[in-house]
């Protein structure tokens, strides 16, 4: 169906113009400090390029494992759903209790064209010797819609708030979100959207 499932670096050699046409598009380089740190530091992360009018109907799923001896903590995840396309991606975020001390610092990307429909599940739990600091953007054309999924489980502390920027005539955006936090635990969540456009509707 001509649907892209690859990593970052794999789609920047492969597919540089589709690459181009998200990176940066929904998180500036300077929209905060953290989306700066992972714009200048970024490696590894997802790359997911669903075509026209297709319908994945068997979630995408991927794992960051914060083992550091092999994984880089700035990985950069890039979604773009074409017109008219579906598809659903689970992040699943998992650390072994031995890691150490460690900062992760992410970026995630998602370009919703007129009428597509994308679901972003991610589900995290990292260690709590870890730092979870986590840049979401949606830009969500006309008649699109993007619905964002976080369960956050561990982490020393967490910054997890999704936006969702509806720049399109019926756009539309979901947020739901679950935290559970204990002792030493510092978690920050939460949902932006922002309606630019007429007609445009959230939860």
């Amino acid at each position: 169906q001509g649907v892209q499932c690859l990593s970052t670096e794999a789609a920047l050699a492969e597919h540089p113009d589709l690459f181009r046409e998200v990176f940066t598009s929904a998180v500036a380089i300077d929209d905060n400090p953290l989306a700066a740190l992972n714009a200048a530091l970024w490696s590894g992360g997802s790359f997911v390029y669903v075509p026209p009018g297709v319908c994945v109907e068997a979630p995408l799923q991927a794992e960051i494992r914060a083992d550091y001896g092999k994984v880089e903590p700035f990985e950069r995840h890039l979604i773009l759903a074409d017109r008219g396309s579906e598809v659903t991606y689970i992040e699943g975020c998992s650390a072994p209790v031995y890691t150490p001390d460690e900062l992760h610092v992410s970026a995630i990307e998602v370009v919703a064209r007129p009428g597509a429909r994308v679901r972003y599940i991610a589900i995290q739990n990292f260690s709590k010797k870890v730092d979870n600091l986590v840049t979401k953007r949606a830009v969500v054309q006309e008649g699109a819609s993007v619905e964002w999924v976080d369960a956050n489980l561990g982490a020393r502390r967490m910054w997890k708030v999704p936006v969702a920027d509806l720049v399109g005539p019926d756009a539309s955006a979901e947020i739901i979100g679950f935290a559970l936090a204990g002792k030493g635990q510092h978690i920050d969540v939460g949902g932006i959207v922002r309606h630019r456009a007429p007609r445009t509707r959230s939860r």
